[in-house]
């Protein structure tokens, strides 16, 4: 039987779908429990150091009643750290990924652990603008957050924890620009 115009054979409809897939790019992709491993490994290494320190400061060179402010400001910190390393070491116990990636139809964020990243999507012809905020600290460390902001106006965050550790957004930004560009690169200061 030969094939007609409604029906094509299989190689046929292959080479005519091939156009219209879209490959998805992976533009970051980070193993949650490896990721967890190293951080917390470091959350601990910083937490160590900042109470030793501390606690050598306090009791080795400060009298007892002026050293009450120092040693709060240590406890707090002391603190900090400690949440941040236990929010870090629930990671170790997830198999799953955290990634990034992009495609003809839309930008996609993926994670096996919503509480610490939340995943989103948006649609190609809503992504708008692609935001990096830069929050001045008045001790002279700036700190960074990204966003990827729709036309509706809503900003979805590019999770902090990798922003920070080994995922450089702004080449990320440059590679989404190429692909989509009418989005725009965006830069605000806050004080």
């Amino acid at each position: 039987m030969e094939p007609t115009a409604e029906f094509a054979t299989a190689p046929e409809f292959w080479r005519s779908t091939q156009k219209t897939v879209s490959i998805p790019l992976v533009l970051y992709e980070a193993k949650l429990a490896q990721e967890g491993r190293k951080l917390t490994l470091a959350g601990l290494v910083v937490f160590a150091v900042w109470t030793g320190i501390g606690g050598v400061l306090c009791f080795g060179y400060t009298p007892f009643p002026a050293r009450l402010v120092p040693l709060s400001i240590v406890g707090l910190g002391a603190v900090g750290f400690a949440i941040q390393t236990q929010r870090m070491m629930r990671l170790r116990k997830n198999g799953g990924y955290y990634r990034i990636s992009l495609d003809d139809y839309g930008l996609y964020v993926h994670s096996d652990d919503p509480s610490l990243a939340p995943a989103f999507s948006v649609i190609a012809p809503e992504v708008y603008r692609l935001v990096r905020i830069t929050i001045k600290q008045y001790e002279g460390s700036d700190e960074l957050e990204y966003y990827v902001e729709t036309k509706s106006g809503s900003r979805h965050r590019i999770e902090q924890i990798f922003a920070d550790y080994d995922l450089d957004v702004m080449a990320m930004f440059e590679r989404i620009a190429e692909r989509f560009p009418w989005v725009q690169l965006v830069e605000e200061v806050k004080h």
